[in-house]
């Protein structure tokens, strides 16, 4: 069994991606600051400062969560991180939906997500991905949350593994 989802986090950021950035962009303008000085283009300069952040921003949008059920462990992927919970370590699982809203400039964004928490004999390990819900204008009652996770991604995943975990 293997999906992917729309992974959305209202955690803060992590500076060191960007100081790695900066570092990088610093970097790329030495070395376009040499080559401007000794071909005397003047355009190399301006391309080599912004070519790590154009990569960075590609690899951003490209980077996808999922997960890979098989047979013995379920893997998931958030970004560029991956994490591999074993069937035999699972002491429990449990599927639950919250809604979120994000405060912007413009506005306030208001969505649903489901997170699904495993409790293994290792520690606990939480995943959250974004519900296929039209943009709220308020908060919805529980009776809608729990409509919303009866048949999603996560809740397939959990009798998926359940599954499995009875014929080990």
């Amino acid at each position: 069994m293997k999906q992917s989802y729309t992974y959305k986090s209202i955690e803060r950021i992590d500076l060191r991606h960007y100081m790695i950035l900066a570092a990088v962009v610093i970097l790329f303008a030495v070395i376009g600051i040499i080559i401007t000085r000794v071909s005397g283009i003047q355009w190399v300069q301006f391309l080599f400062m912004i070519l790590p952040v154009f990569i960075y921003f590609i690899m951003e949008i490209t980077a996808t969560a999922g997960f890979d059920a098989g047979d013995s462990a379920v893997e998931f992927r958030v970004k560029r991180k991956k994490t591999r919970i074993a069937y035999d370590t699972i002491k429990s699982i449990e599927v639950f939906p919250e809604y979120r809203m994000i405060r912007r400039k413009y506005g306030a964004e208001r969505f649903c997500v489901e997170k699904i928490r495993f409790v293994t004999t290792g520690g606990e390990y939480v995943f959250c991905g974004r519900l296929d819900t039209e943009n709220l204008r308020s908060q919805p009652d529980e009776e809608f949350l729990r409509r919303q996770v009866q048949n999603s991604r996560f809740t397939q995943l959990k009798c998926y593994i359940e599954s499995k975990m009875n014929m080990i």
